[in-house]
Order: C-alpha cells, then structure tokens, then sequence
C-alpha cells in the first residue's frame, strides 16, 4: 500500500472513529483523486452542517464521474440524519443505475415509506439478505403459508418483448440473423445451454471437469423430457465434436451470448447458465429497455445450475404486492411476507 493509500485509508477509518479529526485532514487536503472526492462525499454526508459542501463537490464533478458510487457515499451518509432526503435521492438515481441489496439495506427497520422502496426493490429486480428485515422467511411456491395470498408468475408483455428483440437485431448480429432464425423456427428445442459458460466454470478454464459437467447437465435435461440446443463458439468445436449434442455454433468476431439471449426472447425458451449477462443488461437498459422488464425475463427463463439443474418455481423471484401486502425475495430463495 502506497502512502497516498494509507493516507486515505487512515481517514476512512477516522470517519467512523473520530468524525471532526476527519473532517480537519480532509479540508486540508486539495486535490482531484477521485478516491479523495468519494472520502470528501462519504464524510460531508453524514453531518447536516457539512452537507453543503458534499452538494458543491457533487455539483462541480463533470458529468462522466457522476456514477452509482458517487451517489451511494450520500445516500449512505444522509440515512444517518435525514430519511426523507435519503429516499428522495433514491427516487432520484434508481432508474439511472443497477442497484443491489448493499445500496439499500440500510433503509430497512427505519421509519420511512416502505411501499416507495418495496416498488424500486420490485422495479431493480433486487433480491435481499436474510438479515435486511427483522421477519421470518418462507419458501413460496405459489401460496405464501404465513398469508395466504396467490404469488403470480408475472409475464413479459409483447410490446416490450419486441423491443428487446430488435435490440439484439440492431448490433452485428443482425448480419446473421436470418440463418439462425430459419433454424429456430423450424426446430422443436425448449431450453438453450449457454455452453461456454459451463465450460469456463472451473477458474474461468476449459478442463476435464468443466466438460464433464457440460455433458452431465445436457443428459439431465434429456432426462427430463426437455429438448436441449448447446450455443458455443466454433473455436469450441475440436472439443465437442466427440459428443453427441445438438449443438449450434456461432462465428467469430461476436458474442455468442447475442444469440443465447435472441433465441430466448425468439421461441419463449430457457436458458441453462449462471451468467448475469450484466454487459447486455447494460446495453437493453442504454436502449430503453425497462429494469422490471428485464427481471421479469430472467426470473422466468434463467435456469441456473450447480451439479443440478436450479429451475425457477411457479412464481416471478421479483418483489411483488398482492392484495396490499408485499412478498419480497430473497438471494437464498425464500420470501419474506410483510403481513404484520
């Protein structure tokens, strides 16, 4: 660790230990580090009589250092002195930025609007830690036994299915769409195995193990009535090729998860892998795809695995109100129910 490091490092400390030593070494310092202005907001936020100055350093950074981790330093700061400017600011960034549990857990057990921060939780697809809310957890298939009420599978709609759709025809892909359409069209599978996934699973590398895992979860598929298609990228094919899957390999120069992704939202079918697909994500999002739209189409279609197939249960894993009562998720799989 350098010294500039453990300069700042002692300061992060002294915020939560020694307040007014931190703000003393901080205003002495002047500089543009951007590790230096996430301290600066980190500190100014958590004070009312210092908070000004976080509003001026937040005012005066160009526009290509506004990201989610600026924001998060006040946020984070203005839970401890002001709830109502805190959730006000959430209002204000949730649409701009992927949030996660750890940006919002701290609002929890505090007297704020809840149905506000339960609608951006349902909207951002967030699934919470067991330990957000001080309240039991249940497994829900579709009936929550603490309530009775009937969770729903929610359904993408097909206004915004195309728009995702053409999304993907819009980048390089389009160049081979009309190929790989024809071949979906005029096939009968159900479920895509996104195959590099699996094959990189061990330390991100191609091994025996990775293979076997490969060829283990294509047979538990068969096994279970489903028709499985493996996409992987033809510099794959000296590997495969001994297999005897039904696979479709994509060309070089592109994504393959372009048509992972094409061929689900095409033919309604599920993906087998635990990739985020977080770049793609980003690019829906860059083009008007909604957050709440994408969550619901990963929480119907993704199909994760570990040694077994991990399918999704008969209701949406998204935040949901149900004759005035909310269900929130749970990273483990549970629910949480807000009866009182």
């Amino acid at each position: 660790m350098n010294y500039k490091n453990k300069h700042y490092y002692e300061i992060n400390l002294l915020i939560q230990n020694d307040y007014d030593l931190a703000i003393q070494k901080l205003n002495n310092i002047d500089n543009d580090d951007i590790s230096l202005i996430i301290l600066k907001l980190k500190a100014y936020s958590k004070r009312e009589d210092h908070y000004n100055k976080a509003l001026t350093i937040l005012n005066n950074l160009p526009k290509n250092l506004l990201k989610k981790r600026i924001y998060i330093q006040i946020l984070k700061g203005l839970i401890e002195w002001d709830l109502d400017k805190a959730l006000q600011l959430l209002l204000n960034i949730y649409k701009k930025f992927d949030l996660t549990n750890d940006d919002i857990k701290d609002f929890f057990n505090k007297n704020i609007n809840y149905d506000l921060l339960f609608d951006i939780i349902s909207y951002k697809g967030i699934l919470l830690e067991t330990n957000n809310i001080n309240n039991y957890d249940y497994e829900i298939n579709d009936i929550c036994p603490k309530c009775g009420i009937k969770l729903i599978k929610k359904e993408l709609n097909n206004q915004s299915l195309n728009k995702m759709i053409n999304v993907i025809e819009s980048t390089k892909f389009n160049k081979y769409k009309k190929k790989y359409k024809l071949f979906l069209l005029n096939s009968d599978y159900n479920i895509i195995i996104d195959g590099a996934n699996i094959l990189y699973s061990y330390n991100g590398n191609i091994c025996n193990k990775s293979i076997k895992k490969l060829e283990n979860l294509y047979n538990e598929c068969i096994l279970m009535n489903l028709k499985p298609l493996i996409i992987a990228h033809k510099r794959h094919k000296k590997i495969l090729n001994k297999f005897k899957f039904d696979i479709y390999y994509t060309p070089y120069n592109i994504n393959d998860d372009l048509f992972i992704i094409y061929g689900s939202l095409l033919k309604n079918l599920m993906i087998l892998t635990n990739d985020k697909f977080r770049d793609h994500i980003y690019h829906f999002k860059n083009n008007n795809i909604l957050s709440i739209d994408l969550n619901i189409w990963k929480s119907n279609k993704i199909v994760n695995y570990n040694n077994k197939l991990l399918f999704s249960k008969n209701v949406s894993h998204i935040a949901q109100k149900n004759e005035n009562i909310w269900h929130l998720p749970l990273k483990n799989g549970k629910w949480i129910c807000c009866k009182d």
